[in-house]
């Protein structure tokens, strides 16, 4: 749901975008994922693999909002 959020709202840009919380990436687009970014990876690592990667805050409430 993070990301479909952030590609509704446009807040993406054209970067490989990753959803993070507590240092950790909880979801990552498909860019990321062909950098070799995964679920679980710990930032520095995300960053690590792709540069150019747009680490975005997980924000439940705003998904929990997105829903409604």
């Amino acid at each position: 749901m993070p990301l479909q959020r952030l590609a509704r709202g446009r807040e993406v840009s054209d970067r490989p975008v990753a959803v993070v919380e507590e240092g950790r990436v909880l979801a990552c687009d498909t860019a990321a994922r062909a950098a070799g970014i995964r679920p679980g990876a710990t930032l520095a690592e995300a960053l690590a693999a792709c540069g150019r990667l747009l680490a975005v805050p997980h924000a439940p409430a705003a998904d929990l909002a997105a829903l409604r």
